[in-house]
């Protein structure tokens, strides 16, 4: 493969990895979502649990719960380093490779000058087009690679998330089922009683 095809390449995989880069995004706030769901659930449970009626019952679906929450933890956890934290490198802007290149030319006409001056002792000229090029091979190769290392990171890191949380699943089903089956709801209505004691006072007139 010779340069011209190699650079070809490295341009359609960076442009690809800023693609991929807006997917990720949008599958971390799916997964974000989700997790935000499965601790919402979490909380109504803990919340809802009438302790006084099964003791033993409700150690046993606390610690589910418990359970089910340090897995969800270590998901989000892995799931805030796939979101934070992932700098992605760029191209130079065309306005800085301009200036290279002009850069690169007046560097040529000073030695072309010296040259002019000072033929015993001549220094090689620069190419500005040939160095512009390598340049810009070099780097689109470098950031390229970055963003590529970037993207499999996060990835993978997704994936920790995703399998964590599934994880974080069982054991907040089957503490649920036992908070259903049990019915320790305290906020569903067939056990919503009120333990005040209602007074009904009626005023009864006396007839003379």
């Amino acid at each position: 493969m010779d340069k011209a095809k190699k650079l070809e390449f490295y341009e359609k995989l960076y442009y690809q990895a800023g693609d991929i880069q807006e997917k990720l995004h949008a599958r971390v706030q799916g997964v974000f979502a989700f997790a935000l769901i499965i601790a919402s659930a979490i909380h109504y449970v803990i919340k809802n649990l009438m302790a006084e009626f099964s003791m033993g019952l409700t150690v046993v679906i606390v610690l589910l719960m418990f359970i089910s929450g340090c897995f969800l933890i270590y998901s989000i956890i892995h799931l805030t380093k796939a979101f934070w934290g992932n700098k992605y490198a760029i191209i130079t802007t065309p306005q800085d490779l301009d200036d290279y290149h002009q850069k690169l030319k007046d560097t040529k006409a000073q030695q072309e000058t010296y040259n002019a001056s000072y033929p015993q002792n001549k220094v090689d000229v620069v190419d500005p087009d040939e160095v512009t090029s390598q340049f810009y091979y070099d780097k689109m190769r470098e950031v390229a690679t970055i963003n590529m290392d970037i993207n499999s990171n996060r990835q993978e890191n997704i994936h920790l998330s995703v399998k964590s949380m599934l994880w974080s699943l069982a054991p907040f089903a089957a503490g649920l089922a036992l908070f259903l089956i049990a019915n320790l709801d305290s906020s569903a209505p067939r056990n919503n009683h009120s333990s005040e004691t209602k007074y009904v006072i009626v005023n009864n007139p006396i007839s003379i």
